[in-house]
């Protein structure tokens, strides 16, 4: 079983009730079904299905390409089409929009179940991967505050703190080789690439950052560097 809802945008009534038989024989939830991209997108900002069962050709001014646009603007939903059309230039409009499923008119009851199924479980498979890539780029540097290493940027609750640009670059430096000394040589071209300064300016420059970033644990090696220590999850 399948239990999801989607919704069907399909300008024929035949295979509206095709489909939705179907569907339903899957375990699926049918939340409405629509002829024209106006009403769709309503739908998808009232309903935000699972997935979507979308024709080329419907009624109205926007075709099913055209819908799907200003879907994908709204939210990230797998998009399964239908269509009749199978020429050279419709197909290269579809595969610009990276649809999660495509199958032509006419199909069997168990090529639709397929291509859904398949559709669906390479949107999870898709959003799994994201998530595991946002968690790996985050490290922890304290109670609430996270340092995002993707972005480059340091989160308090979650929300962006503002640094100064020197502040910002040394903390890019010490988190990208957190729990590891960071020799003042390093720091000092990595921050000042084209300027002659001393270890008493970056001192000065670490003071600053735990000031501005309370929390942080900076950790001074003598005559060595400095350590980014980091908190791991238990």
């Amino acid at each position: 079983m399948l239990e999801i809802r989607v919704i069907i945008v399909e300008d024929e009534s035949l295979t509206v009730r095709f489909v939705k038989g179907v569907l339903e024989k899957m375990g699926c939830t049918v939340m409405g079904y629509y002829d024209n991209g106006e009403d769709a997108i309503n739908a998808v900002k009232r309903d935000r299905p699972d997935l979507i069962l979308m024709d080329i050709n419907i009624k109205g001014p926007m075709d099913g390409i055209q819908t799907t646009r200003e879907i994908s603007d709204i939210a990230a939903i797998p998009i399964v089409f239908i269509t009749a059309y199978n020429d050279t230039e419709t197909l290269d409009e579809v595969f610009e929009l990276v649809p999660h499923g495509f199958i032509s008119k006419p199909f069997t009851d168990k090529e639709l179940e397929v291509a859904v199924r398949l559709a669906y479980l390479h949107f999870l498979t898709q959003q799994e991967k994201s998530s595991a890539s946002e968690e790996s780029s985050m490290i922890k540097l304290g109670e609430n505050v996270c340092y995002d290493l993707e972005r480059s940027v340091v989160l308090k609750e979650s929300q962006p703190v503002q640094l100064g640009s020197l502040h910002s670059r040394l903390l890019q430096v010490l988190a990208q080789q957190h729990d590891q000394t960071v020799g003042y040589t390093q720091l000092l071209y990595e921050i000042w690439p084209d300027e002659e300064m001393s270890e008493s300016s970056l001192r000065t420059l670490v003071y600053g950052l735990r000031k501005v970033c309370p929390g942080l644990d900076i950790v001074t090696q003598s005559k060595k560097g400095y350590i980014l220590h980091t908190i791991r999850e238990s």
